[in-house]
């Protein structure tokens, strides 16, 4: 080699090494980091009934400006809210959630939060980072509800009944129960024994083709009760239309069928079966017959509890469509 080749090499080496360098030793903008100032609150030993309302603050401690994509709870009892999405370096926005206690069993309780955020330089394609919220409590019950949920899927009119039990010896007196919809009835009716409240639920025949996630509430002159919430799934279908078998999932494993099936066995051809949440997947039996099948698996990814809703849509009937709700864990 002689002296100029080895001087050039020399040269191109040490040019290499320096872009290496400096590529190294430069400094990394910093990435945008979304903290909570408690990320875990217990609330102690508490008594079911109320709403348990509690208020996270979370702060963008980054150098850029974070987007808050999407708020995630596994349990159907929880109403969350965040004051603002849009957050500049130094920024803070409040969650607020909301836990229906009343639903909920005796014992401790975990209700999770996920807040998916991404920072403003990420990639469309990339993932949503996840900061996790948590509130827990240890419930214990003076007034009970049953059942929890009112679950009603009829074609035309239907009634049911909610028994409110209050085990204390000076019971709550009730002012007024309210449904959030026209197209449901509650009246109180005369108590069976001193403790129980009934409420008379009515599904109208006008009620629209459809699901509709509904409220009862009942106002009382306890303080400590003041407001107690129902929720009412009702699942009103249209006339010799496709009805589910069960009408909701329940799953003991990570796994269950749902069979669809129509009056005087005419056919059934399922199109489609989908659920929007992470970790649910749905298969769906082809071809026409007297019965559509549909295998819900949940996996890790769902988190060891949650609900989710499984659409299934019919070719057979043509424009037919079905709701499933499914539940996992506690």
């Amino acid at each position: 080699m002689s002296a100029r080749t080895a001087d050039a090499t020399t040269v191109g080496m040490n040019t290499m090494l320096g872009v290496f360098l400096a590529l190294v030793t430069a400094p990394a903008a910093p990435p945008a980091v979304l903290t909570a100032d408690q990320a875990t609150v217990d609330r102690g030993e508490i008594k079911a009934g109320p709403m348990l309302k509690q208020t996270f603050r979370v702060t963008n401690t980054g150098a850029e400006a974070v987007s808050i994509t999407k708020l995630e709870s596994g349990c159907g009892c929880v109403r969350r809210s965040v004051s603002k999405n849009d957050l500049k370096p130094g920024d803070s926005a409040e969650v607020a959630i909301d836990v229906n206690t009343l639903t909920q069993p005796d014992g401790p309780h975990a209700w999770l939060l996920k807040l998916q955020h991404r920072p403003a330089s990420a990639a469309k394609t990339a993932p949503d980072e996840v900061l996790e919220l948590r509130l827990t409590a240890k419930l214990s019950h003076d007034v009970t509800v049953s059942p929890p949920m009112v679950s009603i899927s009829t074609e035309v009119e239907a009634a049911t009944t909610v028994t409110l039990t209050d085990s204390r010896r000076t019971p709550l007196t009730v002012s007024k129960v309210v449904s959030s919809s026209p197209h449901l009835a509650v009246k109180l009716r005369q108590p069976m024994k001193p403790g129980d409240l009934i409420v008379d639920v009515a599904v109208a025949a006008e009620m629209p083709v459809g699901t509709h996630d509904e409220t009862l509430t009942v106002y009382t002159t306890d303080p400590a009760y003041a407001e107690l919430q129902i929720p009412a799934r009702i699942v009103k279908r249209a006339k010799n239309a496709v009805t589910a078998h069960p009408e909701s999932l329940d799953l003991i494993d990570t796994a269950g069928l749902v069979q669809f099936r129509r009056a005087g066995a005419k056919p059934v051809a399922i199109a489609s079966a989908e659920c929007s949440t992470a970790g649910v997947t749905v298969t769906a039996s082809s071809g026409s017959g007297t019965v559509g099948t549909i295998k819900v698996v949940v996996s890790e990814k769902a988190g060891a509890s949650g609900k989710a809703d499984v659409k299934v849509k019919f070719t057979e009937p043509e424009g037919a469509e079905v709701v499933v709700p499914v539940r996992w864990g506690n």
